[in-house]
């Protein structure tokens, strides 16, 4: 009994760990029932019941000690009274089965059973405290009883209690690496002491406590990577740790058992010592990156077995190693060529969540796997919408079934051929491996959608080509903006031209987030052709009775008779409105006129007004212009800045339309003929009445409800264009598909008005970095920048930011990629949160080259956010054609003051002073400096010396290219009259 009650108070560590376990459960379930079949915790049990009888315990101990009688005595009171009674009742000797032949049983059904095996009560304990080697050899070797494992777990703790001993266990294994990889180790550190021939046997148990290291491990190793194991340093201890790390966590993300049995330790590695591993590589990968790189690779080496045999579908979600990303680069690219979407589509987003080490190494990388996840998104929306339209029954269902399912597809191709475009560069990495697929991609979606535009073409002939009034273009005034205005409230008007039914559904979502707001998206079939002239027309008020009185000249339809004038442009059309509508005033306006002015000026503008017109063209003419879908976000864009600004300025109805669709053949160059190559237009003709031609549709004007004409109307039956020559055919409208016909009819109705923005931001720190490719890179942070902060009022919140060229109408800017902060990219601005830096890349795309500003600014008018216009010029990537000529170098010298002729506005008054100012005019007049010009340019040899040390800060900001040469001991500046990039030829060029 002594020594009963000697371990009852002096519990060493693994009977603490037991007695916890059991206090918990007993928490839970009230009623614990101990199965202990090889009788091997009764001492235990036998101290828990003296702790109770001293009050140490909040629970009771039963325990069966050869009579079942005795046991049913002692619980008497268990079923005798109501009152709550926790406690554990010990069963020695019996096990799952046969305690069910006991008098308990009731208990052990009412209760909660319990068993903890011997060994793995030793090794949960001791897990990360002691190496598993260790657990290993007391478990084989020592004695079963608590007491002995008490005694052995005290041992091992203390045991090695040299000053390195004492100084690992206070740290964790992200320490201790922090330690190891240090530059330069504090006195008395852990580096410190292996440098001066410290016994590592500590620092290997440690790393074996808390990693599960094996020894066999970290000697083949050392001998594969040709490392002394008598003579390593810090460095390799570490190496030793983190390559180990890495490998657990390889192991522990696959899906199957590892090839290479070096491995098998870290399959069999307990759960906390895997989670530990899968901790240190992740630190590593954000705190060590270049140790990390090196470590992989010799790592990688080592596992050659495991890199040969890896498959794409056996790795997991983490690339720990480098030839996992590219295995299943591989596998994405098979699996796009398998028509596997959902496949591919996963793997990609997984890569492009943000946890892969190689893709923020390399943004290069990241720009092949957006291309990939935009491939497979497009081929998984084919899938889902089917081949064919399917048997049809109505125009309405037709478009029914656009909405449902077309809609995403030709949203999904047009963001394709937008990545495609921004990101698919010569330079990028497995160039043509990426190439393929997105061709592949490009024929697809022309066979969908061609078999879509042959029989809604087929339909049409044989139904008819005008739906119910109430799906027409032509009722869209008096259906829509009639009643609203009605209301009292004024109405703005978006004509937004080329306005795409599925550009709409990406707009919505951010209509839909508006408080105390209600939108509806429904779509309207346009009038045919599908151009301009005649959809814009069409908006306007025209109708007379279900009939249109077209203005018909050399093939075209000019205009449409509203009964008194013709409409025929935005002034005709927003007075047929005005007119309609009345009211004191009907503004027209840009979405650029609306981003210029103020809260009051633009209350002002609108004042008295039930209409307000805002006419958009900046859709179509990007694509009439070949820039390309990537300028479709900045469209965009401008529209949501557009409705904010207005819904700010007091306007609480909106109605958003257009004239027509189009459709993106980027890369396709099918046509087919039409008589004489001047005769149609891209996608239709309008010609007197003539024989059908194969391959084509054709529809009278009159059955198109428009009066006094005799002409018909072409078209091709599917997607293809009319041969017109050597043009280009990348966006196309005017023809009968429900890409060009079906419009958008959005309508916001706000219940509130808002009031302007109290809370003023701003761009800090912006800094250049250093070029990755054709991509520039620049760092900044969105910064809350009122006097008086809200209180917590920017924590996490999330703001748009864009970038945009300065006084350079024929660059375009492409973003391409951002990281940092949880910073990403969103319909082609960067969403950023709050007071958190980011990192974004982009280029600039010009006909010439050249250098231009840019400019930082908020894209969406929800905030008040001060644009910032950045004091470096950045080089334009010539595409599509030669940059410009080199001028020929002058021998003359220039007059030693130039300042008065440099014009108001020029680039060269954003330099510190009047000297610096004539070098730079007379080295972009002239080409070249010497160094005598320049100590007369700059006033003396000294302010020349001073100049060139800081030469290149003031290159920075010059629209041109300029550096040192010194050949023959003589210094000169030079003008390049080349970009920092080659000239793009290709056919990815705009």
């Amino acid at each position: 009994m002594t020594d009963t009650l000697t371990t009852a108070r002096r519990h060493g560590p693994v009977s603490k760990a037991l007695e916890s376990e059991l206090r918990a459960l007993i928490v839970q379930h009230d009623i614990v029932i101990w199965l202990d079949a090889g009788s091997i915790y009764t001492d235990f049990v036998d101290s828990l019941t003296q702790m109770q009888a001293d009050g140490k315990l909040p629970y009771v101990v039963h325990a069966f000690r050869g009579s079942h009688l005795q046991l049913l005595f002692d619980l008497r009171m268990v079923s005798s009274s109501p009152s709550r009674h926790p406690m554990v009742i010990h069963m020695p000797g019996f096990n799952q089965e046969s305690v069910k032949q006991t008098p308990i049983l009731e208990l052990c059904l009412a209760g909660r059973r319990f068993e903890k095996r011997y060994s793995t009560l030793v090794t949960e304990t001791a897990t990360g405290k002691v190496t598993p080697e260790q657990i290993k050899a007391f478990l084989t070797e020592g004695e079963k009883s608590l007491v002995a494992a008490d005694e052995w777990f005290c041992d091992m703790l203390r045991s090695g209690g040299n000053s390195v001993a004492g100084q690992l266990h206070a740290l964790s294994a992200e320490a201790l690496l922090d330690d190891l990889l240090s530059a330069n180790p504090m006195p008395d550190s852990v580096a410190d002491r292996v440098d001066d021939g410290a016994d590592l046997k500590p620092i290997w148990n440690r790393l074996g406590a808390t990693l599960g290291l094996p020894g066999d491990w970290r000697t083949d190793l050392l001998r594969e990577s040709q490392r002394d194991e008598s003579q390593i340093g810090p460095k390799d201890i570490a190496f030793v740790a983190a390559a180990w790390a890495m490998a657990v966590e390889y192991v522990d993300d696959l899906d199957r058992d590892p090839v290479d049995p070096r491995l098998n330790d870290a399959s069999t590695l307990a759960t906390p010592l895997k989670q530990a591993c899968r901790s240190l590589a992740c630190y590593l990968r954000t705190n060590h990156v270049k140790f990390y790189l090196r470590t992989s690779n010799d790592a990688e080496n080592f596992l050659e077995v495991e890199k040969i045999a890896a498959r794409a579908e056996d790795l997991g979600k983490v690339d720990t190693f480098e030839f996992e990303e590219q295995k299943i680069f591989e596998g994405t690219l098979e699996a796009i060529k398998e028509e596997k979407w959902e496949v591919a589509r996963t793997w990609a987003d997984r890569r492009l969540s943000g946890e892969s080490f190689w893709l923020q190494e390399d943004p290069q990388r990241e720009s092949s796997w957006r291309l990939l996840l935009s491939a497979a998104v497009l081929g998984e929306s084919i899938e889902k919408a089917g081949a064919t339209l399917g048997e049809l029954h109505s125009l309405t269902e037709a478009m029914d079934i656009y909405i449902a399912k077309g809609a995403a597809v030709d949203r999904a191709h047009r963001q394709m051929e937008q990545q495609r475009r921004s990101l698919l560069f010569p330079s990028l990495p497995r160039y043509y491996d990426v190439r393929q697929p997105l061709d592949a991609m490009r024929l697809l979606w022309r066979d969908w959608a061609d078999a879509w535009a042959i029989e809604f073409n087929q339909f049409c002939q044989s139904h008819g080509f005008l739906p119910k009034p109430e799906f027409r273009q032509r009722d869209f005034f008096d259906d829509v903006v009639v009643p609203l205005c009605k209301d009292g409230d004024a109405v703005a008007v978006f004509a937004v031209d080329a306005f795409r039914f599925e550009m709409a559904t990406e707009l919505m979502d951010e209509f839909e987030s508006a408080k105390a707001t209600t939108v509806h998206l429904n779509g309207r079939l346009a009038e045919l052709p599908t151009v301009t002239s005649v959809g814009m027309n069409a908006l306007a008020p025209v109708n007379q009775k279900g009939k249109m009185k077209p203005d018909v000249k050399n093939g075209s339809v000019r205009s449409f008779h509203s009964g008194q004038f013709q409409v025929k442009d935005p002034a005709s059309r927003k007075r047929a409105m005005h007119e309609k509508v009345g009211g004191r005033t009907c503004p027209m306006l840009t979405l650029q006129e609306i981003s210029g002015l103020d809260g009051k000026q633009l209350r002002r503008k609108i004042a008295g007004a039930k209409l307000i017109y805002v006419h958009s063209q900046e859709i179509d003419d990007a694509g009439e212009k070949d820039l390309g879908p990537v300028v479709f976000d900045y469209a965009m864009q401008s529209i949501r800045a557009a409705w904010q600004l207005l819904r700010e300025a007091g306007v609480k109805q909106f109605v958003l339309t257009a004239d027509h669709g189009f459709l993106l053949r980027d890369g396709l160059s099918e046509v087919q003929s039409h008589g004489r190559k001047v005769d149609p237009r891209r996608r239709h003709v309008l010609r007197p009445p003539s024989a059908d031609h194969d391959g084509e549709v054709r529809v009278p004007l009159s059955d198109l409800g428009y009066e006094s004409c005799d002409q018909h109307l072409f078209f091709p039956l599917g997607t293809a264009a009319f041969d017109i020559g050597n043009k280009s055919l990348n966006y196309l409208h005017g023809g009968n598909s429900l890409q060009e016909r079906l419009i958008p009819v959005v309508t916001i109705s706000h219940r509130a008005a808002v009031g302007g923005q109290n809370e003023r931001y701003g761009f800090t720190d912006v800094k250049r970095e250093e070029a990755v490719a054709e991509m520039h890179c620049v760092t900044a942070t969105l910064t809350h920048m009122s006097e008086q902060a809200s209180l917590g009022f920017s924590e996490g919140l999330k703001l748009t930011a864009a970038l945009r060229p300065l006084e350079a109408d024929d660059v375009s800017l492409e973003l391409v990629q951002v990281r940092g902060g949880g910073a990403k990219l969103k319909s082609g601005t960067i969403e950023a949160t709050v007071g958190t830096p980011f990192e974004v890349f982009f280029r600039l795309k010009g006909k010439s080259d050249g250098r231009v500003r840019v400019e930082l600014y908020h894209p969406a008018a929800d905030a008040d956010v001060s644009p910032l216009p950045l004091p470096d010029r950045f080089t334009v990537t010539v595409v599509g054609g030669a940059g410009a000529k080199a001028e020929p170098e002058s021998e003359k010298t220039p007059p030693k003051s130039v300042v008065d002729e440099i014009e108001d506005g020029s680039w060269l008054h954003e330099l510190e002073n009047d000297q610096v100012r004539q070098f730079f005019n007379h080295l972009e007049k002239h080409g070249t400096v010497t160094e005598e010009e320049a100590a007369s340019l700059l006033g003396g040899a000294r302010q020349a010396r001073r100049f060139s040390s800081k030469f290149e800060a003031f290159a920075a900001k010059a629209p041109f290219e300029a550096r040192i040469d010194v050949v023959g001991g003589i210094k000169r500046y030079v003008r390049e009259h080349e970009t920092e990039y080659k000239i793009i030829k290709d056919t990815e060029a705009p």
